[in-house]
């Protein structure tokens, strides 16, 4: 198979929002094309479900001008734009630790589109008292992703 990957560098002008890198299935040589061609084009990109162990796999001169964050599994690549959180309007609420990774990455992909955001962890059902104490700080934003896996969970057989 050929390293080669064709980017969709035109995806911003027809849909405002840039391709990202999908990377499971692509091989280093193949991610390592992309951030050739992006460097050469001066392009920003994001990449998504990039490994702590795909990072090691690509050459060193790429993973050196990688932002990598191993929770999210996201990589930032070219200048990002600078983020103040204080004026986020979304919130991000995650309903226990378990579900940090995909919090992370939604942060991350905002970031990278210049969209402060406001992290809220552990603030699941379980303990309802935590969303509470954040419910009036919550009522201000304009736009609540809330990431709970097994806290949002709700099934006959369970013993809840």
């Amino acid at each position: 198979m050929p390293d080669r990957v064709l980017m969709d560098w035109q995806r911003a002008a027809r849909t405002g929002l840039d391709e990202a890198v999908y990377c499971p299935g692509k091989q280093p040589a193949q991610l390592a094309e992309v951030l050739r061609q992006a460097a050469a084009e001066q392009r920003r990109l994001l990449f998504t479900r990039l490994t702590p162990e795909g990072l090691k796999a690509l050459p060193e001169e790429w993973q050196a001008r990688l932002d990598h964050d191993p929770v999210s599994q996201t990589a930032l690549f070219g200048e990002q734009p600078a983020i103040d959180d204080a004026g986020a309007e979304v919130a991000i609420l995650t309903g226990g630790a378990s579900d940090l990774p995909a919090a992370a990455e939604a942060q991350r992909t905002l970031h990278y589109y210049g969209v402060p955001v406001r992290a809220y962890a552990d603030v699941g059902v379980a303990g309802l008292w935590r969303v509470l104490a954040v419910a009036e700080e919550l009522k201000s934003l304009k736009v609540a992703i809330v990431v709970a896996g097994m806290e949002g969970h709700c099934s006959p057989s369970s013993p809840d």
